[in-house]
């Protein structure tokens, strides 16, 4: 839905299932989204990157947290990645469904 909508010129998007990202790949191609970079990756490896990490406006973790070993930890290593004024939010539905 945020890239369908309009409302992100680009977006990072990040599973540690192939499976799961060539599914969404394969939605957004269906429907013309072309400012969507997938990849096979896990929380963990994106936030092991550090200061070398591409800053976000937004982080999104949808259906994903239950994932995350650490939880408390990876906090930190969020806010690091997200612009002054930005935010980020968690919910359960799986985003696959409405790019």
């Amino acid at each position: 839905m945020i890239s369908h909508e309009g409302w992100a010129n680009q977006i990072d998007a990040f599973d540690a299932s192939s499976a799961g990202i060539e599914k969404v790949r394969a939605h957004a191609a269906r429907l013309g989204l072309d400012n969507i970079d997938f990849q096979v990756s896990t929380f963990e490896e994106f936030a092991e990157k550090g200061p070398d990490s591409p800053t976000y406006d937004v982080a999104l973790f949808a259906g994903a947290l239950h994932h995350i070993r650490d939880l408390e930890g990876m906090l930190p290593g969020t806010a690091s990645s997200i612009r002054t004024c930005a935010s980020a939010s968690a919910g359960t539905r799986p985003m696959a469904q409405g790019l």
